[in-house]
């Protein structure tokens, strides 16, 4: 009677692990669970019925040092499309150069387009950068435009917070060849150049200039800095850059503070302060401590 007990009880396991296995089968897998649940992002994009055109990438009024910038810009339902750089250069005078002109294979799309400041007609100046598209079918068009200004060099003032030293910390293309120097000069709050220190000159490709402030000693306060590049003739390449700098005296203490004892003697010259001392005393009074604890521990020993 217990092994027909234990045959069906046997059977009746087998039938549930199998029933088991048939159900694990069927359910779905890892990865169409996943694919189940991604969520699709559909970016709609309105057309608008007429030519218009948005220029996307860079933002507008920045300054800059680099010599390329990436021109993005959208058009819709334009067949041509012209793009102008209006460079106002160091002297003042203004000229118009066609960067490129595009014929758009469809309606609706994104274009980039580099522009190369390093190029001759260029140089360094006030620029403004616009992009012109045109239906020539309907007679429609539409324009959009950033303005920037591409400068030699700018300047960031650092200072160490232990020192007190003021570092001017030069941003500029290392690689132009018509940046030969930079000049760095510091004038105060009034406008009024603080001789002696200025002007400092350096080399390219040099980065980082420390400002001998506490060398002249100069008093705290506000005061501004100026860089500006030079080519081969010494003359400016374009206006100088200003940075606000404020100046802080930080006194670095010395050791005439430190409380040093007058030992006289074998000792007056070694420059020993007190606490130096008392750490000296308690590692000695430790060592002889543990020395005398020894040589009890041995005598007791030796008794035995």
């Amino acid at each position: 009677m217990r092994k027909t007990h234990k045959r069906i009880l046997g059977l009746s396991g087998l039938v549930i692990v199998f029933a088991m296995t048939i159900f694990a089968a069927w359910l779905p897998g890892p990865d169409a669970m996943a694919a189940g649940s991604v969520t699709d992002t559909i970016t709609v994009r309105v057309v608008s019925a007429g030519p218009n055109i948005d220029v996307t990438a860079p933002e507008s009024g920045f300054t800059t040092t680099d010599s390329i910038k990436e021109i993005t810009y959208n058009y819709e339902n334009v067949n041509t499309v012209t793009v102008t750089v209006t460079v106002t250069g160091i002297d003042g005078s203004t000229n118009v150069y066609i960067l490129e002109t595009f014929t758009p294979g469809d309606s609706v799309g994104t274009r980039t387009v580099s522009l190369d400041m390093k190029d001759p007609r260029f140089g360094f100046g006030e620029y403004v950068v616009t992009v012109t598209g045109a239906n020539t079918d309907t007679g429609g068009e539409d324009g959009d435009s950033i303005s920037f200004t591409h400068i030699p060099v700018t300047t960031e003032i650092k200072e160490d917070e232990k020192t007190g030293e003021i570092s001017a910390v030069l941003d500029y293309d290392e690689t132009d060849p018509s940046i030969k120097k930079v000049e760095i000069n510091i004038y105060d709050k009034d406008g009024n150049l603080i001789e002696g220190i200025s002007p400092i000159i350096v080399d390219s490709p040099t980065k980082i200039v420390t400002l001998p402030l506490a060398e002249y000693g100069l008093e705290a306060g506000d005061y501004i800095v100026t860089t500006t590049a030079l080519g081969d003739d010494g003359e400016p390449l374009y206006k100088d850059y200003e940075v606000d700098l404020n100046y802080k005296v930080i006194d670095v203490p010395t050791t005439d503070d430190v409380d040093v004892p007058d030992t006289g003697g074998l000792f007056a010259g070694l420059n020993i302060s007190r606490g130096d001392y008392l750490i000296t005393g308690l590692v000695a009074f430790f060592l002889v401590g543990i020395t005398g604890l020894f040589f009890i521990a041995r005598k007791r020993d030796n008794k035995k």
